[in-house]
């Protein structure tokens, strides 16, 4: 299988987690651009993505990655990469990203609505808000 044909798989399979989870894998793309706006160049293994609890919401997580470098271009690879340090992550290779456009990044977390989004996966938190 050449690049091509392995970008074509995997922009497929990006399409079908979209139509059927595309509330999480919003939420997981809003992450990372909000990540990539408080950091500028950044780990992925800096984010965590509590929401997806189970192995099949989890492999939103590399359809979110492709979506917010490849088709929304908020951020692209620096090409530096590393063993990743997080949990579950079994000491993969990941690659460092950076921020490719400021504006585009505020513009689509302004259009989603990111903290909507957070509570939305996170609705346990509203009933601890503001209590003490």
């Amino acid at each position: 299988m050449n690049n091509h044909e392995i970008d074509s798989k995997l922009d497929d399979i990006a399409l079908v987690q979209f139509v059927w989870k595309n509330t999480k894998l919003l939420t997981a793309c809003l992450l990372i651009a909000e990540k990539a706006l408080q950091r500028g160049i950044f780990w992925p293994d800096e984010l965590t993505f509590d929401f997806l609890l189970t192995e099949d919401d989890r492999n939103c997580i590399g359809s979110a990655w492709r979506m917010a470098s490849k088709k929304l271009a908020i951020i692209e690879k620096t090409g530096s990469f590393r063993r990743s340090t997080g949990n579950n992550a079994n000491g993969r290779t990941i690659f460092q990203y950076k921020l490719v456009s400021r504006p585009l990044a505020e513009a689509f977390l302004k259009r989603y609505d990111v903290e909507k989004y957070k509570k939305l996966m996170h609705p346990q938190l509203d009933m601890f808000h503001g209590q003490a």
